[in-house]
This record gives structure tokens, sequence and C-alpha cells, in this order.
């Protein structure tokens, strides 16, 4: 597949407020613009926002004040109607993986595209390569709760890919995983965006980030308190992704 070609910023918040009822800001102040084909970590301590700011990102919340806009359209303004075509857009790795745990694996891959229409023939034929792509052939007819935790991300990433998303949102996807597949799906991460879907990933793990030559935000308090490429520590060795030699351009629809 080529790359995508795009031309707005994906997101863009300005002086973007969040507060739950009548309690306090969650998020302050937020002004930030994540450009196509873009690739960022979002780092911060428990707390800060972070997991706020993506449910923000991927049309789960509404800014309680400020300018929101995702993919050139204003989605304050915007009738919840006009929000589902942008949602179909992103792709999203949840901390706590959120597979159904009476599907299959293959079936949990496949949700997306079943959710949007596409004919069960194409579905098996797209479903494929993406489990052999992130090493879970093996598995295609297992249940999640038979699957480790580094297996059930492993599928809960195959899901957010499988629909070739204009934006990718991580929410901590290397939490539950040893270092070398954490490595790797930064690495699988990495090889989307350079067929252009912007990523965001947030993380506490700010070894894990320094290790990629990636610009950084940094949350504290509900603010982006830092922008900017910092210089890499110590580049990691990255062998390859898991799975196949098949690379994600390959496994992608």
């Amino acid at each position: 597949m080529s790359r995508l070609v795009q031309s707005e910023p994906v997101a863009r918040f300005e002086q973007v407020g969040l507060r739950y009822r009548s309690g306090p800001e969650i998020l302050r102040d937020v002004t930030l613009t994540l450009p196509a084909g873009s690739f960022h970590f979002l780092l911060g301590p428990c707390g800060a926002g972070k997991t706020s700011l993506l449910r923000v990102l991927y049309l789960a919340l509404r800014p309680s004040r400020g300018r929101f806009s995702l993919f050139g359209q204003d989605v304050a303004a915007a009738p919840r109607a006009e929000l589902v075509p942008l949602r179909r857009r992103i792709g999203i790795v949840f901390q706590d993986f959120r597979l159904l745990p009476q599907l299959s694996v293959q079936d949990n891959i496949a949700l997306p595209l079943r959710l949007g229409g596409r004919d069960e023939e194409a579905i098996r034929s797209d479903v494929a390569p993406m489990l052999l792509r992130t090493g879970l052939t093996g598995l295609a007819h297992a249940f999640p709760p038979e699957l480790s935790g580094g297996q059930q991300q492993l599928a809960a990433i195959a899901r957010a890919l499988i629909v070739r998303p204009r934006l990718l949102i991580a929410d901590e996807p290397t939490a539950s995983v040893d270092e070398p597949l954490a490595l790797r799906l930064i690495h699988l991460f990495q090889e989307l965006n350079r067929l252009g879907t912007t990523v965001l990933i947030a993380t506490h793990n700010e070894r894990l980030a320094s290790g990629f030559n990636h610009p950084r935000l940094r949350m504290e308090a509900g603010r982006i308190v830092q922008e900017g490429t910092v210089p890499v520590d110590s580049p990691p060795n990255v062998r390859p992704p898991v799975g196949s030699s098949t690379s994600v351009q390959e496994a992608l629809p």
C-alpha cells in the first residue's frame, strides 16, 4: 500500500479544558497540534491527564471549553451523527485491551470490519495476514481468557490496525509486556507510521520512550508542560517485530 497523503493537521487543541460535572478540571488549557503523519509519545505520571486527553481525541468525551478539531472538523459544534465517520478513521489500543471474551481472537480482530459492513470473504482475507504479522495465527481460535497479557495486547493491536486508521491512539500499550516485546510493539507502530498513519502513544515508561527519536509531549496536572524531541539516550536493539517477516504494509487490507 502507498503512503497515505494528508494535508491538514489530524488534530488541533486550543486552550481545551475538561471537567466531569462540577468537579475540578481534568484537562487545563491544553494547546496542541498533531501534524498528519507524525509520531509522538505522551509522557507523564499516573493521574496527569493522559487518558482523559486520549478520550477527547478519540471522541469519547467532549471538551468543557476551548476548541478541538479532528481531521479538520470542529468537533465541539458537530452533531453526534457527524462524528461517526471521524471515529472510523481512528484505531485505539486500550490499556485494558477490551477484547470481547466470548469472541475468538480472529473474531475480535475482525469486529471493526464486521461493524463497518465488510463482507465475510473480504474479512477472512484481511484478518489472515494480520494474524500472521502479529504472530497470532496459532491462536486464531483461542479466546481472550486463554491468552497471556502480551498475547491479548497483540490481539488488541491487530484489531486497531485492521482498519488501517489515519490516527492510531495507544494508551499504555506496553504496560503488561516485557521489554523485548515492548520494543517490538513500538517497531510495529513505527511501520504503520511510515505508511502515513499519525501515531500517539501514552506511556509513563520514560525509559522506553527515551530509546526512540520521536517528539515527546509531557503532561502534568492536566497540562502539556513540555514539547519537543529529546536526544535518544541509548538506541534500543529492536529486533524484527513479532510474527513472520510479513510487513505491516503487506498485512493491511
